[in-house]
């Protein structure tokens, strides 16, 4: 996913930025089973629409996840700051990264998805 910056002045009090990750929230089936994993770590999800819904080829939608960050940085704006996620070259700050273990009781949470999210 791209990421969006911007950064284009500075409000008084602020000394804070922002950041937004959502998570992919569309898989894909082989054999029967949600494909949890794939060889480039990204192909076996995707981004849906709100008005379309998932694609065929990726037909389970799956429970949202966002993680909103507030990095403070009234340190770094004579310092410099950077991410531990930029890479050489990127520019300083401007990447994001984030995963998701699922560490729930399976039991559990298979069924709040039945009488929740399927129901």
């Amino acid at each position: 996913m791209e990421a969006r910056i911007d950064c284009s002045g500075r409000s008084p009090g602020h000394t804070y930025v922002r950041g937004e990750i959502i998570f992919p929230m569309c898989g894909k089936m082989r054999a029967g089973k949600i494909v949890t994993d794939s060889r480039n770590h990204r192909s076996h999800v995707v981004y849906g629409s709100h008005r379309t819904g998932c694609p065929r080829t990726h037909p389970i939608q799956l429970p949202a996840i966002k993680v909103n960050n507030r990095y403070g940085v009234s340190n770094c704006i004579a310092a410099g700051c950077h991410l531990s996620s930029d890479m050489p070259g990127d520019v300083p700050g401007s990447t994001l990264h984030a995963d998701f273990w699922n560490t729930w009781d399976q039991a559990t949470l298979e069924q709040l998805v039945n009488t929740q999210l399927n129901a």
